[in-house]
């Protein structure tokens, strides 16, 4: 909400993300936790919006 209502969703990967402690909190925050890596991209699927967009033609 406080970007008018655009979700924001984050997909990280690279070695950059191994030092989480400190540089992951803000992205997960940022994002309102809806924040994936290349593994868990398919659970992106069912996070709304983008699940209610999924088998739309």
């Amino acid at each position: 909400m406080r970007l008018g209502g655009v979700p924001v969703f984050a997909v990280l990967g690279g070695l950059g993300w191994l030092r989480v402690n400190d540089t992951l909190g803000p992205v997960v925050a940022a994002c309102d936790g809806r924040v994936f890596t290349l593994g868990t991209l398919t659970e992106m699927l069912g996070v709304a919006p983008i699940s209610g967009l999924v088998n739309t033609p």
